[in-house]
């Protein structure tokens, strides 16, 4: 029998933000920890919805001792041009790829 606690990650205070987490592994599935984890803006000159101009600066989650990060970024949706993308990056396991970030409160990154 396992027993375990649901997860509930940060809700943003910002509603035009998504929290984005996760746990990453190896291939081999050992925990990644202590790993920089790098979003960064595919797009030049991106806007908030109200017009706000959005720093292209990477945003950068670390993970803890179980592998696990949390990360607060624009949704694609709030963005314009809309359905700005991100790039996803984590070196440590050889890991990048491009994702829309949904229009809701929290997505796994697995699932993107």
């Amino acid at each position: 029998t396992y027993v375990g606690t649901a997860l509930s990650p940060a809700l943003p205070a910002d509603p035009d933000k998504c929290t984005v987490y996760g746990w990453i592994v190896d291939a081999q599935g050992n925990i990644q920890a202590s790993v920089p984890v790098k979003f960064s803006l595919m797009e030049t000159d991106v806007f908030t919805n109200t017009g706000k101009l959005v720093r292209k600066e990477d945003e950068i989650a670390t993970t803890d001792a179980a592998g696990y990060f949390e990360i607060q970024l624009f949704r694609s949706a709030k963005l314009s041009p809309v359905g700005a993308k991100y790039k996803v990056t984590i070196p440590a396991i050889g890991f990048g790829r491009e994702v829309t970030i949904p229009d809701q409160s929290s997505v796994n990154l697995k699932s993107l």
